[in-house]
């Protein structure tokens, strides 16, 4: 039988908010009664989803000084924060040996910094609720191809992962890695 969990009063920051799947990660975790902080360099559009429960903040994931404006303006490093879902991410394709190298630097930023970035802002408030982090990668981490700087990556980013987790473990947080 499986256990329940108690959600009120728990709080989940979801980077990725506004598209596909983080879209619908706000949408199940505020139907498990969580109050959701909805992050997106965009601002979300799906009218479906609305209440006092979900805060939509944009912001770029990838800037530190929006990152940390953003849990000073919550209150964060006091309230805590029970689970973080990194889920921003692009995807290109192009040479990545002749491409402009901004192009792989801005895939790199979003996928794997901004990942750092929250990890980094947000580990104040996760310790204090001994919280989770969640990073959405996927499977195509394992199959380095031609014109691919999204496996690129995320090969870093599981990478990263696997270091964060043990760190993290540290301070009684837990990490897991998704692969949609």
């Amino acid at each position: 039988m499986q256990k329940s969990i108690d959600a009120r009063n728990r709080k989940v920051l979801i980077s990725g908010a506004a598209g596909g799947l983080g879209r619908e990660l706000v949408r199940n975790f505020h139907n498990a009664g969580y109050h959701v902080i909805a992050v997106d360099m965009v601002q979300g559009n799906d009218n479906s989803i609305n209440g006092d429960a979900i805060q939509q903040v944009v912001i770029d994931v990838t800037d530190k000084l929006q990152v940390r404006s953003l849990i000073n303006d919550l209150d964060l490093e006091n309230s805590g924060l029970d689970v973080l879902i990194s889920a921003a991410g692009i995807y290109g394709s192009f040479p990545v040996t002749s491409a402009d190298p901004s192009l792989f630097s801005r895939i790199m930023d979003v996928n794997l910094h901004g990942t750092v970035n929250l990890v980094q802002a947000l580990l104040g408030p996760l310790t204090k609720n001994h919280g989770r982090v969640v990073v959405i990668s996927s499977e195509s981490y394992k199959v380095q191809a031609m014109f691919q700087p999204y496996m690129i990556s995320k090969a870093a980013l599981e990478s990263y992962c696997k270091v964060a987790r043990q760190e993290l473990a540290l301070k009684g947080v837990k990490m897991s890695v998704v692969r949609p």
